[in-house]
């Protein structure tokens, strides 16, 4: 259920301010008041229903909190801006500034804000092996390094490049901290890929909860570019401790 373009209702509030800045008439600003709320309520409940459908299931608390949190500072901060506006230029006056921040907003909306109406496979892809460890890790060990190095042939590397820059998004997005592609300046045909996750538990939550069939489509379009006949290396690095961790195995 994407979002491809600003709310309709936009456009009708964008009318309001100079028609309550201009009349006279307790009638027609009553009307245009009622108009008003309802695009309000418009406004919000698409808004709001957008963000509990577009964020991963895994994310969706801490992002619906980030959402209230910009949206009420943001109307507070608005509406002190706006009263000290209205004390220097009068109340038409400030409508009708309002009108035209509006009209702008909501073309530029149109023209550079629009999502594209492609839709995203957001459930959810288990599909990352358990890794395999001599070493016991507990949850809270970290920063935790991960390394895969990927044979690349020639004739691909720059498709491969491209590719990996749109995973790499994807690494960030799940809970990596650090992301990076190296090229090998002496074997120019092998990379490899580094991020780093704050601890042995979030990374564990990158395999088991966090990846969308959006991600796995990223991930399968770099991995093609691979050389079949050498396929990638995973590691992952602990940071170097003295004393007894438990290793895994006879």
């Amino acid at each position: 259920m994407p979002i491809t373009r600003a709310p309709a209702s936009r456009a009708s509030c964008t009318a309001i301010e100079p028609t309550l800045a201009l009349t006279r008439n307790p009638w027609i600003a009553g009307a245009v008041l009622i108009l008003a709320g309802m695009s309000w309520v418009s406004v919000l409940s698409t808004l709001n229903a957008q963000m509990q459908v577009t964020t991963s299931g895994w994310v969706r608390a801490r992002a619906l909190a980030v959402y209230l949190t910009l949206f009420s500072g943001s109307m507070a901060i608005g509406a002190a801006v706006w009263g000290a506006l209205a004390e220097r230029a009068g109340l038409m006056g400030t409508l009708l500034v309002a009108a035209a921040l509006m009209a702008i907003g909501s073309i530029y909306a149109w023209r550079y804000l629009a999502i594209p109406d492609t839709p995203l496979d957001r459930s959810a892809s288990v599909h990352w092996p358990a890794p395999t460890m001599l070493l016991e890790p507990s949850k809270t060990d970290g920063p935790v390094l991960v390394v895969i190095e990927y044979h690349v042939p020639a004739d691909r590397a720059d498709d491969f490049v491209e590719a990996m820059k749109d995973f790499g998004l994807s690494r960030l997005r799940t809970g990596a901290l650090h992301w990076d592609l190296y090229q090998n300046g002496a074997d120019p045909d092998v990379y490899l890929e580094t991020f780093v996750v704050a601890s042995w538990e979030e990374h564990l939550r990158q395999h088991s909860a966090r990846l969308t069939g959006s991600d796995r489509a990223l991930e399968e379009r770099a991995r093609s570019l691979v050389d079949p006949t050498k396929p990638f290396q995973v590691a992952h690095y602990l940071p170097a401790q003295l004393g007894d961790r438990q290793r895994a195995g006879p």
